[in-house]
């Protein structure tokens, strides 16, 4: 399901502070349903000194979205700038303790509550380490 956190985690996706008592999902709380998009905050680290690291946030454009089905299936709406449109992806889904699993990609659920939901996504390559920070909201 790379296409679906790259869809996300490109276009749009941010940390969220949270205090000790909420991190992690809440087990009252259930990830099922429509979460709009905030932001993403992601960091490349690359394994090149010649080649600068950077760090970016991307804000939630109006009209973006992820929706977890109850059949395990996932879909989400997120604008592309580049191509000034939404793309749309479907995938398979699955949650295992704190972590939220899109058909082959993993990210850790940090906060998990009827209104809030962050993930954390960390993609090690050769050339660099990719770690973002993604933030949702009912």
């Amino acid at each position: 399901m790379k296409k679906l956190f790259a869809t996300v985690a490109v276009v749009a996706l941010g940390a969220m502070a949270c205090s000790k008592k909420d991190t992690g999902p809440n087990n009252s709380a259930t990830i099922i349903g429509k979460w709009q998009f905030v932001s993403a905050h992601s960091k490349f680290k690359y394994t090149d000194p010649r080649i600068g690291n950077t760090d970016t946030t991307i804000l939630g454009h109006a009209g973006d979205f992820i929706n977890f089905g109850s059949n395990g299936t996932a879909s989400s709406h997120v604008w592309d700038a580049s191509s000034s449109s939404f793309n749309d992806a479907t995938s398979s889904y699955m949650v295992s303790g704190n972590l939220l699993i899109l058909d082959t990609d993993t990210a850790t659920i940090q906060t998990l509550t009827s209104s809030n939901l962050s993930l954390y996504v960390k993609n090690v390559y050769t050339i660099a380490t990719i770690e973002t920070w993604e933030s949702f909201k009912r």
